[in-house]
């Protein structure tokens, strides 16, 4: 009788598993990482106006660019390029 028993536990045992491998839910898969860009008011300004913020920062402070001293600059002139537009340039 232990014998039988045995074996039937552990035939139950292998089939247990893949039963419930094979008639689980299905989950959606997701990608891995977000792709794409939220563009923002600011992003678009900086993009679209890049070499005249460059342009205005060396002006201005007389930094290069791609220099440490320029990132110090950088945020505070963008900020202005991006008040200064008038409302029709916006849109």
């Amino acid at each position: 009788m232990p014998d039988l028993l045995r074996s039937i536990i552990s035939r139950f045992a292998s089939l247990f598993p893949s039963w419930l491998q094979n008639h689980g839910g299905k989950k959606d898969p997701k990608p891995p990482i977000k792709l794409g860009q939220k563009w923002t008011y600011r992003t678009v300004v900086e993009s679209l106006r890049k070499r005249e913020l460059l342009k205005k920062i060396e002006d201005e402070t007389g930094t290069k660019p791609k220099e440490p001293e320029m990132m110090h600059h950088y945020a505070k002139c963008l900020m202005e390029m991006v008040n200064s537009l008038t409302e029709k340039k916006v849109e």
